[in-house]
């Protein structure tokens, strides 16, 4: 009895793969016979929905659609980036697949041999991608051997991204402002709402914020290394340390610090800074390229409902630049053997079919279209929303107002192509300094951008233990690929 109806859930499920995989969105002549099962690693919290759906829905389409088996596991975010959890189980052989990953991550991996070149797999299994991803992306992820190491992933405006500053504009409007655009006025903003509000804090943003560096001095600075800007309009490599753009940042900060508008464990909170803003006692941090106001502003309302936010460029006369085309990259590491299926799923993830799927879940159960957005009925968060929206083929949520639309998808025009851009520096002739030198930056350089030490006091200190670190070789490295890239 038993193996008769083994047999006959078998057929069925075999006619039901049948009949789905006559209109697969996925080309079967890509799809390989055998079945294959891949291990992902995202970061955060996996909500029960996301269980539900990677047990159901989710694993239907990923075995109809690829004809594989996908594990969706999730490890907590102060896990990410290069020396983590990912890179030991790299080292350690462990079985996975991909992981998200981003420019500075990509390249020490690659230095490591961590990584997998997918240049192949791109061109040969990923068509839909293909279609919708500025290929101009591919260049942050493009090496010396002429290797593609990481598969940068969605597609939307990115043009000085974290570059402007997202303020409660409800607490703008309530000190009877309009607007922010220099450093005095933020200021004066921050001042105003201290004075309403003494038990908020300013930002918890403190880590050379690219938003509040716009509006200091008349230099286009972008990092591009630990300690170093690269000059938007010269290319010349700026010593951050020895910059007055520095002394600047940390002199405002520390003022702010003595005045209680900075947390006095700054240093050491590990809770994730959008978690930190949505908790509605900030008055301000990163803006993105509007986002915010879709991203982040929901779940501020939830716990301050009278919250607005807006995002201000600091000297807004000031070119935008882009530095990415991506809103985040998969790395595959060299241990997998299943690379084929993770470049077919990638690639079924940039499906007009699928891409509002994944983020948000199945339509009339997780969400339903109203007047041509998004409506959400389930909340929790599946495959990441930030990730997963290409402006090709994504609907809008209907978070984003109508009227930011425009401004949205016109936010690119007129900007200009970072010199940063396709820049990937190698630390391997360098990796001893490198490390000290990173090392020298969180223990010295962080407290005095937090302002929890006088820049007065500590600047001499830092610049001394980076010399003994091997300053000097390490930014004469970063000078000669710098200068290699601009040729």
């Amino acid at each position: 009895m038993f193996k008769r109806m083994a047999a006959i859930i078998l057929t069925l499920a075999m006619l039901l793969a049948a009949s789905i995989a006559s209109a697969n969105v996925i080309d079967p002549a890509l799809v390989p016979e055998e079945t294959g099962e891949i291990t992902i690693y995202l970061y955060g919290d996996k909500t029960p929905r996301m269980q539900e759906l990677c047990e159901n829905e989710f694993a239907e389409i990923f075995l109809n659609e690829i004809n594989c088996v996908v594990n969706v596991e999730f490890i907590p975010w102060s896990e990410y980036g290069s020396g983590n959890m990912t890179d030991r189980m790299i080292l350690s052989g462990e079985d996975f697949d991909a992981t998200l990953t981003d420019i500075n991550w990509s390249m020490q991996s690659y230095n490591k041999g961590y990584v997998m070149n997918v240049k192949e797999l791109i061109e040969k299994y990923m068509p839909h991608y293909s279609a919708v991803t500025n290929p101009d992306g591919l260049a942050n992820y493009t090496y010396p051997d002429g290797g593609i190491y990481a598969i940068p992933f969605g597609n939307k405006p990115t043009a000085d991204t974290f570059r402007t500053l997202c303020l409660r504009q409800d607490l703008l409007e309530e000190v009877g402002m309009t607007g922010v655009s220099s450093v005095d006025e933020l200021k004066e903003f921050v001042t105003k709402v201290h004075e309403k509000h003494p038990e908020m804090y300013a930002t918890m943003d403190y880590v050379l914020p690219a938003g509040i560096l716009r509006g200091i001095g008349d230099r286009n600075l972008t990092d591009i290394a630990t300690g170093l800007w690269i000059d938007e309009d010269t290319g010349e490599v700026v010593s951050v340390v020895d910059s007055p753009e520095f002394k600047e940042l940390c002199n405002l900060f520390e003022t702010w610090y003595n005045e209680g508008l900075i947390s006095k464990d700054i240093l050491t909170n590990t809770t994730s800074n959008n978690v930190l803003f949505e908790s509605g006692n900030y008055m301000f941090w990163r803006g993105t390229c509007g986002t915010t106001v879709y991203e982040n502003l929901p779940n501020l309302r939830k716990v301050v409902p009278t919250a607005n936010t807006a995002e201000y460029f600091l000297k807004p006369e000031k070119p935008k630049f882009k530095t990415s085309y991506e809103n985040t990259a998969w790395q595959i590491p060299v241990t997998s053997e299943n690379a084929v299926y993770v470049a077919l799923f990638i690639d079924l993830m940039c499906t007009e079919e699928y891409v509002n799927t994944f983020a948000y879940g199945v339509e009339g159960v997780d969400y339903t279209v109203e007047n041509g957005k998004v409506h959400r009925i389930n909340t929790s968060e599946l495959f990441y929303d930030w990730m997963m929206f290409n402006s090709n083929i994504s609907l809008f949520p209907e978070t984003m107002p109508d009227e930011f639309i425009p401004t949205y998808q016109a936010w690119d025009e007129g900007s200009i192509p970072s010199k940063k851009l396709g820049l990937t520096i190698s630390y391997e002739d360098i990796k001893t300094e490198y490390a000290q030198i990173s090392a020298v930056w969180s223990e010295y350089a962080m407290p005095l951008m937090a302002g929890a030490v006088s820049y007065d006091e500590g600047i001499e200190t830092l610049k001394t233990k980076l010399a003994e670190a091997g300053w000097d070789k390490y930014i004469a490295s970063v000078n000669e690929q710098v200068a290699e890239h601009l040729k």
